[in-house]
């Protein structure tokens, strides 16, 4: 799995696209922002996490924070992520991300997981929404 950013990802905003997303990919995000679901940790650095592979020096920073603020870039910064989403949230990305855990049928498939903030998040099986 990657994460992209693409300036004119969408009619509305920016995205983020993690793609290229596995089953075990998947595993890890979902092992992840369960922590910061359960309150077990306040954030991970999804760039540090098994499976992930850099690009363009793209960094992605999960938090769990009080009331949903979205994806932004970080202050200062053109290539550090940060998702700040209420406990609540991630555990409904754990939900959206827990098809991708299955094994499936070959092909395209996308799930958007935030449009909260200026930037919208989407996962992806390829390079594709």
């Amino acid at each position: 799995m990657y994460g992209q950013y693409i300036a004119d990802g969408t009619i509305d905003a920016p995205l983020l696209l993690v793609g290229d997303l596995s089953a075990a990919n998947a595993a890890v995000l979902i092992d992840a922002f369960g922590r910061l679901a359960s309150g077990q940790t306040d954030s991970v650095a999804v760039h540090h996490l098994l499976g992930w592979e850099p690009r363009d020096r793209l960094s992605l920073e999960a938090v769990a924070v009080g009331q949903d603020a979205g994806c932004a870039f970080a202050t200062g910064s053109d290539f550090q992520l940060r998702c700040l989403l209420h406990p609540r949230t991630w555990d409904q990305i754990v939900g959206l991300l827990a098809p991708f855990a299955r094994s499936r049928a070959p092909g395209h498939a996308h799930q958007y997981l935030s449009q909260h903030g200026p930037v919208t998040w989407i996962v992806s099986t390829d390079s594709a929404w």
